[in-house]
């Protein structure tokens, strides 16, 4: 069902962890504003921004406003990069109502609208077509090219952790499930070419209503209004979730620099795995309007981390709205020749985060803009 190509580095060098000082959204609001007051140029400022993670969520309206306080594009990318590190984390209790939690009628009731608006409103979604920015990011080795891969084995090599490329393509839906790129044949294969669409919202509902474990957690703040935010968790008795990541594979010379490709002699890592998250829903329509889900694996795989989240909002399709997903972010964390550490390994990340716009019927052109 679920597809990933990241590309394991193929190296048993021994890496120091890379570690930041982690500190609150307000914090990091009085540091740019204190570099912005100092003047400082944009390298001095994405070199700050690259030393802190955060502790909490940055949501889309902190990262619009920190931006005019931003003095260029290498601060404002690390800044979103912020945000992308953050996506799963809670938010500052601002964006947290004190509203009381509802009665247990109250709970089923809105998780009855939400089944009903999952099944006779967002599965028959019209066939879409939609404009996709994704940029990936993750640690990496600045300024790498394959030919130094002599060199750099067995020795200690400060990766970097931040955005390294951005890519624009189309894609589309229909019944609110996206469909994948066509796929070429698996040699020589870029890691982009790979990245999941995401898990499927209707699979998801129906796994944790199936599994019994749907829960009250909070209400919380979306774009300034309340959302009802239940958690769900599917063991692996029940779970039908299926990943599937190719391969472990070695960095070739002579391709490009830093690109990672595919083995055709590596094996992939196939498996079934338990999985949870949370379900942010308009408390009035049952409407989804977040998806957050984590697999869960043991400690022994290959892979030891995948974070979705999703983003919907509606948009106008002829004389309707439509939810449709807006953002997308996944975190995967992946380990160097499974759990083997007789060397040391290397834990490889990689978050994707995508846009959509331009959504629009099938053989519409775009608007201009990319409204």
């Amino acid at each position: 069902m679920k597809r990933f190509g990241f590309i394991v580095l193929a190296l048993m060098v021994s890496v120091p962890a890379w570690s930041a000082e982690r500190i609150t959204v307000a914090e990091l609001r009085g540091r740019i504003q204190s570099l912005h007051d100092s003047g400082k140029s944009d390298d001095d400022v994405s070199i700050k921004l690259a030393e802190v993670e955060l502790s909490q969520s940055l949501s889309a309206e902190n990262v619009s406003s920190l931006e005019s306080l931003l003095p260029g594009k290498e601060s404002r990318d690390q800044l979103n990069f912020l945000a992308t590190q953050s996506a799963l984390l809670l938010p500052p209790n601002s964006e947290i109502p004190s509203t009381p939690t509802p009665e247990l009628l109250t709970q089923k009731a809105i998780l009855g609208k939400c089944i009903e608006y999952v099944t006779k409103v967002y599965m028959h979604n019209p066939r879409l077509v939609a404009s996709k920015i994704t940029t990936y990011s993750g640690n990496h080795i600045k300024d790498f090219h394959p030919a130094d891969l002599g060199y750099l084995i067995g020795r200690n090599v400060p990766m970097t952790l931040g955005p390294y490329s951005t890519h624009t393509t189309e894609i589309e839906s229909e019944n609110g499930v996206e469909r994948a790129a066509p796929t070429t044949q698996a040699k020589n294969r870029p890691i982009e070419s790979q990245i999941s669409t995401g898990p499927v919202l209707s699979f998801v509902l129906a796994q944790a209503a199936e599994g019994a474990h749907l829960a009250w957690q909070r209400w919380q703040l979306i774009n300034g209004r309340p959302v009802s935010v239940f958690s769900f968790a599917v063991d692996k008795t029940k779970s039908k979730y299926q990943v599937n990541y190719c391969c472990f594979a070695r960095l070739e010379a002579k391709h490009s620099p830093g690109t990672y490709y595919f083995d055709d002699n590596a094996e992939p890592f196939k498996t079934t795995v338990p999985f949870h998250g949370e379900l942010f829903i308009d408390p009035e329509t049952g409407t989804v309007m977040r998806l957050i889900m984590q697999a869960d694996f043991s400690a022994s795989d290959p892979v030891h981390r995948e974070d979705t989240r999703i983003d919907y909002g509606s948009v106008k399709i002829e004389d309707r709205l439509v939810m449709v997903p807006m953002k997308a972010f996944t975190l995967v964390a992946l380990v160097p020749r499974g759990n083997n550490d007789a060397l040391g390994y290397q834990e490889i990340l990689r978050y994707s985060d995508a846009k959509y716009s331009n959504y629009r019927p099938v053989g519409q052109r775009p608007l201009p803009g990319g409204k």
